[in-house]
């Protein structure tokens, strides 16, 4: 077990307190690049409201918006360089994972050089390594389940091969992560439940890492103890400030823990969901999560009997039972089908789901080893739906 943690941002969390993040400017900002998604925070006027406040702080500001809910290497690299052109000194990543993950990636990129998919890691090379410290990033999530905001992780999928693969390093930490409760009013039904979801499954594999610690368990469980308590909530009523900012930390201790451990089967699995289908990231891993349960299940069933206790599991049923069924019940509640033929995914493409799949590095924390013939089964099982 390695006991190790290390984390160097700083956390604030508030309703509106996003707009405070140029009164003290610690950073010392003069030239602020903002990257986002394609609308809802120009429509909600948030950007308006960045572009105020910068103008206030005697800040120059351009502000990059259409990041998509898959990013590629390609489009990162253009941001990358109108950030150079722009001559930025801080990057201000403002969305869902995908538009923060895209600014750490151009924080890095911007002092370390070269392309984005350099610093991949494929078996045919090794991935370039960050050796100079990434221009201060600013992450404020929107959302309430990447967690890129609390983590040394940032995923990209290649434009020619549509490889969705992570870079990890140390320095893609941001400086600061601001958790604010008035843009987390804004989510829609449908993003609180994939990102619900996202942050749910990432805390799962986190405790049933193979490179799990005590530190990483803390904040897996008390991630999964939160969103138990708060995900139903946080769907059913927007104005549920409470429920929405516990999801918000959830999702926030879900980044941490998988920060140490890294994530494992289910999400090795879904890339390529993603990647091909643009199935949305959380769908497409809770698509993989009951398979990966059941696959693990002979080696981590006391951790899942952990994990049930918060679900109150009183009359002591099986307890990858007893998970599999709250999953469905999330299932159900979200309208969400947990079959891959419903996502318009053609049987014929499980082969290079394998193929994909097992290039990713977090397959490799998996706490049972896999080969190609067994994860092909997985998958032919979730194309169906099928659950031993």
């Amino acid at each position: 077990m390695n006991p190790n943690f290390f984390y160097p941002s700083s956390v604030m969390i508030g309703k509106g307190i996003y707009q405070k993040f140029l009164d003290t400017n610690d950073l010392h900002i003069s030239r602020l690049f903002v990257i986002t998604g394609k609308k809802s925070m120009q429509d909600a006027g948030v950007l308006n409201k960045i572009k105020e406040l910068t103008k206030k702080h005697g800040v120059e500001c351009f502000i990059f918006s259409g990041i998509e809910s898959s990013p590629t290497n390609s489009q990162v690299d253009k941001i990358c360089q109108l950030s150079k052109e722009f001559k930025s000194d801080c990057i201000l990543g403002i969305g869902g994972a995908s538009s923060i993950d895209v600014a750490k990636i151009v924080g890095m990129q911007s002092t370390n050089g070269g392309k984005s998919w350099d610093y991949i890691n494929l078996k045919e090379r090794p991935a370039k390594k960050v050796i100079n410290d990434s221009l201060p990033v600013i992450a404020i999530p929107t959302t309430s389940g990447g967690g890129s905001e609390s983590t040394p992780y940032a995923v990209i999928t290649n434009s020619d091969t549509k490889m969705k693969k992570g870079i990890k390093s140390e320095k893609l930490y941001p400086k600061l992560a601001i958790i604010d409760l008035e843009l987390l009013e804004l989510m829609p039904k449908r993003i609180v439940s994939n990102s619900g979801f996202d942050a749910f499954t990432q805390s799962l594999e986190a405790y049933a890492s193979k490179n799990s610690n005590f530190i990483s368990d803390f904040f897996a469980l008390k991630s999964l103890e939160l969103i138990f308590l708060n995900f139903e909530k946080s769907w059913e009523d927007s104005k549920n400030i409470y429920a929405r900012e516990k999801m918000a930390i959830a999702s926030l201790l879900s980044g941490l823990a998988i920060g140490i451990t890294d994530t494992n089967l289910a999400h090795a699995m879904s890339h390529p969901l993603s990647a091909h289908y643009n199935v949305p990231h959380g769908v497409a891993v809770l698509l993989c999560t009951l398979q990966s349960i059941q696959f693990n299940k002979s080696i981590v069933n006391d951790k899942y009997s952990d994990i049930t206790k918060l679900l109150n599991n009183k009359n002591n049923k099986n307890h990858v039972e007893f998970l599999i069924d709250k999953i469905h019940k999330w299932a159900k509640k979200f309208g969400v089908s947990l079959c891959f033929q419903d996502y318009d995914i053609p049987k014929t493409a499980i082969d290079s789901f394998v193929s994909d799949s097992l290039k990713i590095g977090g397959i490799l924390t998996n706490p049972r080893p896999i080969n190609s013939e067994q994860l092909k089964n997985l998958y032919e099982k979730a194309w169906t739906g099928k659950i031993d």
